[in-house]
């Protein structure tokens, strides 16, 4: 008789997108974090829009850190909106965005909005002689 996934002390993952496990989430800690930024010498003004690259102060701590200029570090509110950035910069309409075959559904989504010709391909597959304007890769360990 086989087993089940369901025993006791066999943990499922899910994989569901956007949906973290809640015990991934520390509420008590992200809660006193948002209190002392909220306390902070920035409280004023940090709920409001704030420059289109990301929270500046934050952008100068990693751009120090990485010896890059500020103007190349952008800080977003997760991939897509981060994408949305990288995409609004890099593609026009017409461009060719590769990207990998599968891939995230929202991502195309978001380049084929901007009017990009969007094309899979297998990461073992060579790439064309054509150079693209982005190629979206969603890396994973393994």
């Amino acid at each position: 008789m086989s087993q089940s996934t369901d025993q006791v002390g066999v943990e499922k993952i899910f994989f569901t997108r956007g949906v973290p496990p809640l015990e991934a989430l520390p509420a008590r800690l992200i809660g006193q974090c948002m209190q002392a930024a909220l306390e902070g010498p920035d409280g004023p003004s940090i709920l409001q829009y704030g420059h289109h690259g990301g929270y500046a102060p934050l952008r100068l701590l990693i751009s120090e850190h990485y010896s890059v200029s500020e103007d190349q570090v952008l800080v977003g509110n997760g991939s897509l909106h981060l994408m949305d950035m990288l995409k609004a910069t890099l593609v026009k309409p017409g461009d060719m965005v590769l990207v990998e075959q599968p891939s995230y559904n929202r991502a195309i989504k978001t380049f084929r909005c901007s009017g990009a010709r969007v094309i899979g391909i297998p990461l073992e597959q060579a790439i064309s002689h054509k150079i693209p304007a982005m190629m979206y890769i969603n890396v994973s360990t393994g």
